[in-house]
């Protein structure tokens, strides 16, 4: 595939015009970096259309667009002086990641956010001067909502060992950086060798963007989601293994991410059907067993911890399931757009079963399950606060990885002819999708931490404080106050 072409005499003038398009990208980049121009260009929008804008927030957005593009132009240019098209995918993959995390390093603050309150720095109020060990054992293991949050606890105790501290920027970097685990499996997992840098750049920029800020700078939900993911596809790349040594990490996997979150639970009915469509009956046994012992273990006190939810009917469930799987595409905050994105996920999962497409790559098949599995799981617990609960900008993260697991699967299954055309239609419509979360979704990143300082000035000013639901809930500075106190929190 030859997305860039190496350079010889007949290409000259198309590389010369592609220098030319990468220094105009390059000054456009430029002049969306200069606050002057954006100012410009926003009071220019607001009095074509006559929308209402937050103009230092939408200044934030093309702020970030213009350094993309900066560096965007700087590839293209790049990428007609360079023969190895290999080398130069490997250059892209790596600036984006770079940028990624520049940004996230910059606007990631030791400061929690939502059920941090609750399951980090409450917990830690409660864990580290506890002297009795029943209760400590009970605070590890204890419901909240309908999950158990024991490796993210168990993380914040090694850190809090480690450093002295609780802190949430650490936390925050750490989960992101399950984003390079991720990345590394997909690669790895490709059945298409010759394709594979093409590919990997696009699920690069497909996840390392602030699109789903809820699951990059919240400290809970990073961690329980990105390594969750990560350890379900670790599980299940290694069960097509055959040393003893991958079905174990592949057991330590499974079992991590059920204790990580919830829907971590879905990998070992996933793996189960894995070995019964092998026909390898002993190790059907062996995870039914282990499924069965550990279910009935995670469980305990569930019903007394939760009330029951009741079931909904199935017409809810499908579309509030399209919807999540199709959230990543919740610009404006609508519907629509996610609820059609969705519902061809499903469409293509229904076409990858009846062409038995799991005999082929299960590791992708597999991950399409785990996300649709999670799209029914939270229908049933979040349905009635409403469908707009369905593209909670958190969700976008499991939209992200299924997308891009149908990306490889409809890869997998055109013909060789048509791929090529395919993988570059993908990288075009990717590359916009990345700039336009930029625009639309970065802007949140640096208001937020805005606000988050201002919560935690007030504190140590001993002002009153300004409650920002859902961001600072009630009773926030209490626990806030208390970790201060017993230092063992320095925001």
């Amino acid at each position: 595939m030859h997305i860039f072409e190496n350079e010889n005499e007949h290409l000259r003038p198309y590389m010369k015009r592609r220098q030319i398009h990468a220094i105009i990208i390059i000054l456009i980049g430029a002049v969306l970096s200069i606050s002057f121009f954006d100012r410009i260009i926003i009071q220019a929008i607001i009095s074509g259309t006559g929308l209402s804008l937050n103009e230092e927030f939408r200044m934030f957005g093309l702020q970030h667009l213009g350094i993309e593009l900066i560096v965007l132009g700087s590839i293209i240019f790049l990428s007609a002086l360079m023969h190895n098209k290999n080398k130069l995918f490997l250059i892209s993959v790596i600036a984006v990641i770079l940028l990624f995390f520049t940004f996230l390093y910059i606007y990631a603050v030791n400061i929690p956010i939502n059920d941090d309150f609750e399951v980090i720095l409450n917990f830690s109020n409660r864990y580290f001067f506890s002297e009795n060990a029943s209760e400590k054992s009970s605070l590890l293991s204890s419901y909240y909502c309908e999950t158990r949050f024991i490796t993210l606890r168990f993380a914040t105790i090694f850190l809090h060992f480690i450093t002295g501290a609780v802190n949430f920027k650490s936390l925050i970097i750490i989960a992101n950086c399950c984003l390079l685990v991720v990345l590394f499996l997909y690669c790895k997992s490709m059945s298409m060798k010759k394709c594979r840098m093409e590919i990997t750049l696009i699920i690069a920029l497909l996840f390392f963007h602030f699109g789903y800020y809820d699951a990059v700078i919240w400290a809970t939900n990073a961690f329980v989601y990105q390594f969750t993911t990560a350890c379900v596809m670790l599980s299940l790349f290694l069960i097509n293994k055959s040393s003893v040594s991958s079905h174990i990490i592949a057991v330590i996997s499974a079992i991590l991410a059920a204790l990580t979150f919830g829907n971590g639970l879905v990998v070992f009915p996933i793996v189960i059907f894995f070995f019964v469509l092998e026909k390898k009956w002993k190790f059907v046994f062996l995870w039914t067993a282990l499924a069965v012992l550990f279910f009935l273990i995670y469980f305990q006190g569930f019903s007394s911890m939760n009330r029951v939810t009741s079931i909904h009917s199935l017409f809810d469930y499908i579309i509030y399931s399209c919807c999540f799987l199709g959230s990543a595409f919740q610009f404006m905050y609508k519907l629509h757009l996610p609820f059609i994105a969705g519902g061809l996920i499903w469409a293509l999962f229904i076409v990858l079963t009846i062409k038995k497409y799991y005999r082929k790559n299960f590791f992708i098949y597999g991950l399409i399950i785990f996300a649709i599995v999670s799209s029914l799981i939270a229908a049933h617990f979040r349905i009635s606060k409403g469908l707009d609960e369905s593209i909670s900008n958190r969700y976008g993260f499991f939209s992200i990885l299924v997308i891009c697991s149908s990306i490889i699967a409809l890869s997998d299954i055109i013909n060789e002819r048509r791929q090529n055309s395919f993988l570059r239609m993908a990288l075009g419509v990717c590359i916009a999708f990345h700039l336009l979360c930029g625009v639309f979704f970065f802007p949140e990143v640096p208001v937020r931490k805005q606000k988050l300082e201002a919560f935690i000035d007030d504190i140590n000013n001993n002002a009153p404080v300004d409650l920002i639901r859902p961001i600072i809930p009630a009773g926030s500075d209490s626990i806030v106050k208390e970790a201060i106190r017993k230092e063992i929190y320095f925001p």
